[in-house]
């Protein structure tokens, strides 16, 4: 899990924590997976023995890894008799219902592509309509099994004993230079001036609470979700087929996409909320298509289970790369010297997000232009991007 997906994940579970015991009275239990023999498999196998479960509910995934570990515990609840039961809930269509017709010639055309996605999708219906919060959760009866001694050793009413983020201190972009500077490069703040600790995320000893920018940037929660949604329906949704959404100086896109990834908001929720507040019983195709992407990624981790780690295309694969740690490090850093280039790579440091058609262009300088293995990319995209 990177750095920036430890930030979401933690002050997610706060949030539901928050709400489970806002809109239910109920407490959100945590346990890791580390506290038991056999980790996951055996957490969930304590839970079903605990309350005599014979369902257990939960989200399909999609990366191949984490698929074959849900086949394996779905397997070890079997043997006890506890039944599961998956739901389709991050994506609009399914790696399984694209019907890939490798005779058929359009079926070839543009493979890999949105386009080509959508074709073998095109006979998937899809409900739009999300399914109403539930009035009330029906609980368990014996509630006290969950304040035994023995089920304090597994479980917490408190997420910040899951560690998941424990204040790491990252590096800053100028590490080596800070101490010299009597400013900062980004703000430009006087790293002497008063209240500078408060106003500039780069204190002098040269490290940084990471999470500090990310959560100034975010309202991470469901009604950080919905909001974010509604201001994109009010200011930017009918600039969206139109090329001010490029501009880097502009928020043209939703920026939902992270909300979406952690379950905040889903695909069917943002695409319902456009039907009924543009009174239309249909979405254009244009914007089908972006959410499409995020699908058509899934599709490509379910098809090819080694994409993360083997380049899709064998010249790629081949290539005879750069070992310039310098320049790697200076893209990473945002000291490029190319402004568009330098500007996305601080945005990506300081806020965990980057707009699509920018990590297109930062992914293009340091394949096409540095040489660098695209895998080196992939890793620092992987620990920033939340």
């Amino acid at each position: 899990m990177g750095g920036a997906t430890s930030v979401w994940l933690n002050d997610t579970l706060i949030d539901l924590s928050k709400l489970l015991m806002k809109r239910f009275k109920l407490p959100l239990l945590v346990a890791k997976a580390s506290n038991f023999t056999n980790g996951t498999s055996d957490a969930l196998k304590y839970i079903s023995k605990t309350l005599n479960a014979r369902y257990i509910y939960f989200n399909r995934v999609y990366e191949p890894w984490k698929c074959k570990a849900d086949a394996k515990i779905k397997v070890e609840l079997l043997k006890l008799n506890v039944l599961t039961r998956s739901f389709k809930a991050v994506v609009l269509y399914e790696p399984w219902d694209a019907r890939c017709d490798e005779k058929d010639a359009a079926m070839r055309l543009g493979f890999g592509s949105v386009g080509f996605f959508l074709r073998a999708c095109q006979d998937v219906d899809i409900d739009m309509t999300p399914l109403p919060i539930p009035k009330r959760i029906n609980t368990y009866k014996n509630d006290m099994v969950f304040n035994t001694i023995e089920c304090e050793k597994h479980f917490s009413r408190n997420i910040n004993d899951l560690n998941l983020y424990v204040q790491p201190k990252r590096h800053t972009h100028e590490m080596d230079q800070i101490l010299k500077r009597r400013s900062c490069r980004f703000c430009n703040i006087k790293l002497g001036a008063k209240n500078a600790d408060q106003e500039c995320p780069h204190p002098r000893n040269g490290c940084v609470d990471w999470a500090k920018g990310i959560r100034a940037f975010w309202d991470i929660s469901e009604i950080g979700a919905h909001d974010a949604l509604e201001y994109f329906l009010e200011n930017g949704i009918h600039e969206f087929d139109t090329r001010e959404k490029h501009r880097a100086d502009r928020r043209g896109t939703s920026m939902i996409s992270p909300y979406m990834r952690f379950g905040q908001i889903s695909a069917r929720q943002v695409l319902h909320e456009i039907q009924v507040k543009f009174n239309s019983k249909t979405i254009s195709k244009s914007y089908i298509r972006k959410f499409a992407w995020r699908d058509l990624s899934y599709w490509f981790l379910w098809r090819f289970p080694n994409v993360c780690d083997v380049s899709f295309r064998p010249a790629y694969e081949n290539q005879s790369w750069t070992s310039n740690s310098t320049q790697l490090k200076r893209w990473q850093r945002g000291q490029t010297g190319y402004p568009l280039v330098d500007a996305a790579m601080r945005q990506l440091w300081l806020t965990g997000w980057q707009p699509n058609y920018l990590r297109h262009i930062v992914a293009g300088f340091l394949i096409e232009y540095c040489n660098i293995d695209w895998k080196y990319g992939f890793r620092w995209f992987h620990d920033c991007l939340v």
